[in-house]
């Protein structure tokens, strides 16, 4: 019996008008999900992981322990860790915060920006200033869906690829996908919070190779 999948599609009209303004490859739809229901605090709930057979395509597995944003940041940077095609799973004490998360950022004046608000129970992706966006009034903006932490505890699963980038929260609980186009320089990522700073449980970072190949 065949498990149950799907795919997230991305922004098709928008994706058209891109390709025509910039001639950039624009695809409509992005890694493949396993779907599953789960009882969760607010209920029985539908919930969407990466398929298991992406993790073929891992390659230069980095890991850091414990350690607080600032530490994870000065790691990243002595890693050298960069790049357009990288996957992130990384898992946060969130009691000491209201809200933090990732940035991505592939040069000056560009940053598409993942976060969580645990005051509102928010995960949120905004690409206002993820790249070129001027090509439709519409695609600048802030995409946000429901999650709350796990005991103290939040998780985020990261996919950024050349043009989009996938967030899942706790292990599917909540799902942001969307296009974006960087810059052709290659992209680095910090961590962020204000005012205070969660602390990292645990952070693993993978290149990918590509799926085309």
């Amino acid at each position: 019996m065949g498990r149950p999948a799907s795919r997230a599609w991305l922004d098709e009209q928008l994706a058209i008008r891109a390709r025509r303004a910039y001639f950039a490859v624009a695809q409509r739809h992005v890694a493949a999900r396993e779907l599953a229901l789960r009882t969760t605090s607010d209920g029985l709930r539908l919930v969407q992981q990466p398929v298991r057979e992406l993790r073929k395509l891992r390659r230069q597995h980095q890991l850091l322990g414990a350690s607080t944003l600032r530490e994870a940041n000065d790691w990243l940077q002595r890693q050298g860790i960069a790049g357009d095609q990288l996957e992130m799973e990384v898992e946060f004490e969130t009691a000491a915060a209201s809200e933090f998360g990732l940035k991505i950022l592939p040069g000056p004046n560009e940053v598409t920006v993942i976060g969580f608000n645990a005051s509102h129970n928010r995960l949120f992706l905004d690409r206002s200033h993820s790249g070129k966006t001027d090509f439709h009034p519409k695609f600048t903006g802030v995409y946000e869906a429901p999650l709350r932490a796990r005991d103290g505890k939040l998780r985020l699963h990261v996919f950024l690829d050349t043009s989009s980038v996938e967030v899942f929260g706790n292990d599917g609980e909540a799902t942001l996908t969307a296009l974006v186009f960087p810059g052709e320089n290659t992209r680095r990522l910090e961590f962020w919070s204000t005012p205070s700073m969660p602390r990292i449980r645990r952070l693993d970072i993978w290149k990918l190779n590509s799926a085309w190949r």
